[in-house]
C-alpha cells in the first residue's frame, strides 16, 4: 500500500474532492469520494456534532455520495486521487 502522511491526506483533502481507495477493518476495499473542503461541509458541522473519539491513526471525513461523516485508518490507504 501506498503510504500517506495524516497532513498530506488533510492538506489534499481541504483543496478538493478526493476519491481514496482503501481498505477496511473487514478486509474488504472501499473507495469513498471525500473531502474537507469548507464549502461541501454542512453549515454548522465543522467539527462533527456528534461525539467522536479522536484518533491519530483514523481520519474523519465528508462523504460526498452519502452526505454524511465517516472516516478511514491512515495506513490503509492504498490510493488517493482528485474526484472528477
Amino acid at each position: 500500500m501506498t503510504k500517506y502522511t495524516r497532513v498530506q491526506l488533510i492538506e489534499m483533502l481541504k483543496s478538493n474532492v478526493m476519491k481514496v481507495t482503501f481498505t477496511k477493518a473487514n478486509g474488504d476495499t472501499r473507495v469513498m469520494e471525500c473531502t474537507l473542503k469548507d464549502s461541501f461541509l454542512p453549515h454548522r458541522m465543522n467539527p462533527p456534532t456528534a461525539p467522536f473519539p479522536h484518533s491519530d491513526e483514523a481520519l474523519r471525513v465528508w462523504d460526498i455520495n452519502e452526505a454524511g461523516w465517516r472516516s478511514f485508518i491512515i495506513k490503509n490507504v492504498q490510493s488517493i486521487e482528485a474526484a472528477n
